[in-house]
């Protein structure tokens, strides 16, 4: 299967791209797919509790993807 991850913000700077296409295996949940861009982006780790949003809807990490899904990862929102 082959998903499509977005990458926001200072998670762009991070990963040097603005997204990626992926091959997983079925049954993949997002917490995985997580697994997979800490191992590839070891700086992601330093970031505070990355939001994940699966077609645009905020994710829960238990989640399984399909096939096409797109994930984005956004880094915390702040401000005043």
């Amino acid at each position: 299967m082959k998903i499509r991850i977005k990458y926001f913000a200072g998670l762009r700077d991070i990963t040097g791209r603005e997204s990626e296409t992926i091959d997983v295996k079925e049954k993949t949940r997002i917490a995985d797919i997580l697994k997979m861009v800490y191992s590839k982006y070891p700086d992601m780790r330093k970031t505070a509790e990355i939001i994940v949003a699966r077609n645009r809807q905020y994710a829960d990490e238990n989640e399984r993807v399909e096939d096409g899904d797109e994930i984005a990862l956004l880094p915390p929102v702040s401000g005043g």
